[in-house]
């Protein structure tokens, strides 16, 4: 399916992991340029690569996403590209993505599953955590502020309600990635298509909260078993749960 905006939790992944969040980023004609869902970035603006995560992440800014791609790929293609290695390594093998934030192209496509394995990877990184949990938000840049308003309305409807990113096409129709957390357990939902993203992402999220419990199957440090070492001193190690 068409991800529409979901998209833009990868180009946040690599924005967190291949720059410094205080890093000023200069805006391209390019990346003012585009248009939709847009922050209204100037040519030549200069803003912090935190800002444009904010950006992107909460008001879905096309053109903030442009931005972070010529900031930490040099141009969109290799951005692009890193987008897709990254997809794989962390094992969303059924994804293609042609670009950054998520504009409707040929061959760019998901699946729920991949985004829920995407989200899961993304929302280990504190920052991330924070940013997409975030329902309003002010940034600076060299022609002033903006205020910021999360689209993500599950976080301000939902007890726990904590992400992640919205996405609305005419060919994607309204998703949603949505997450919770309630008594240290976070859930991640995925409805693309939605008739009622809203909806329909609580209903998973109740069914997950209702019907499954967290069990810890192993503790840090238990011996799980013996490997042999062939002509070995000692002969067998222990094996330990990491």
């Amino acid at each position: 399916k068409a991800p529409a905006s979901t998209t833009k939790i990868m180009t946040a992944i690599l924005a967190l992991e291949g720059g410094k969040l205080d890093e000023i980023v200069t805006v391209s004609k390019h990346a003012a340029s585009v248009g939709e869902a847009s922050l209204y970035l100037q040519q030549g603006e200069k803003l912090t690569l935190r800002a444009l995560l904010y950006g992107a992440l909460l008001e879905s800014g096309n053109d903030a996403c442009v931005a972070i791609a010529e900031h930490i790929g040099g141009n969109e293609e290799n951005f692009i590209l890193l987008m897709n290695q990254k997809a794989k390594l962390i094992g969303a093998l059924s994804t293609s993505l042609k670009n950054t934030n998520g504009l409707p192209e040929a061959n760019h496509y998901t699946t729920a599953r991949d985004l829920a394995t995407i989200a899961r990877y993304a929302l280990c990184n504190q920052v991330f955590k924070q940013i997409v949990a975030t329902p309003e938000a002010i940034i600076e840049s060299s022609i002033g502020k903006r205020y910021l308003k999360n689209t993500n309305r599950l976080l301000t409807i939902y007890n726990g309600a904590d992400g992640v990113k919205t996405g609305t096409t005419v060919e994607a129709g309204d998703c949603l990635v949505a997450s919770a957390t309630r008594d240290g357990r976070q859930l991640i939902s995925v409805v693309l298509h939605s008739q009622d993203r809203w909806r329909d992402s609580i209903a998973l999220l109740d069914c997950g909260f209702k019907n499954y419990v967290t069990l810890q199957v192993i503790k840090e440090g238990a011996i799980v078993g013996t490997l042999e070492i062939e002509d070995g001193t000692p002969a067998e190690i222990k094996a330990v749960a990491s």
